[in-house]
């Protein structure tokens, strides 16, 4: 979360996490986050229930000695959360973004509302995420409506987009994780 209550000096972005009381800088720019989100995506179409943590030793420039606690604090950073909006009770299990498979619609909606060139351009994960929520009236948009629709009755003027735009179906349990 961006903290503007802070001088220019103090406003970064978080370029580390902590785990167990010390600091481990990780590699923050947005492509490396994608690729983690691709590679569980990826386990989970294998059908993978084990995962080792040094899959991970990449993000960090040093590797902390807790792994677990480790890559629970990369989950925390790949995630961002943020306080807002509130959980409206409803619980729907559908995903509206493969960042691969719709990275050419990211692509072009950055460029058509930023100016952004994403194959040139390097952005904090961060600041990815933000300026992906900010998006209004794209092609990805269009497509992620389509994905979270909900059947309308007899007459679902949605159901052509829905089927043309569904994504693959993953196995979604949550999996182990082990030492090599």
């Amino acid at each position: 979360m961006i903290n503007f209550t802070k001088t220019i000096e103090n406003r970064q972005r978080q370029d580390s996490v902590w785990v167990e009381d010390k600091e481990y800088k990780i590699q923050t720019e947005f492509y490396w986050w994608i690729g983690f989100s691709k590679k569980f995506d990826d386990w989970k179409q294998e059908g993978r229930k084990e995962f080792y943590y040094e899959e991970f030793d990449h993000l960090y420039v040093i590797v902390p000695g807790n792994r677990q606690a480790g890559y629970e604090e990369l989950c925390k950073f790949y995630h961002n959360e943020q306080p807002l909006p509130h959980p409206t009770g409803k619980q729907r299990n559908i995903k509206g973004i493969d960042w691969l498979i719709d990275s050419e619609y990211i692509y072009c909606a950055f460029l058509q509302q930023y100016g952004i060139d994403l194959i040139k351009t390097d952005l904090h994960w961060h600041d990815f995420l933000s300026l992906f929520n900010g998006l209004t009236e794209t092609k990805i948009n269009d497509i992620m409506s389509a994905r979270y629709s909900e059947k309308q009755g007899k007459y679902d003027p949605m159901k052509e987009m829905r089927i043309a735009w569904q994504l693959p179906e993953l196995d979604i349990e949550k999996p182990v994780f082990k030492m090599k």
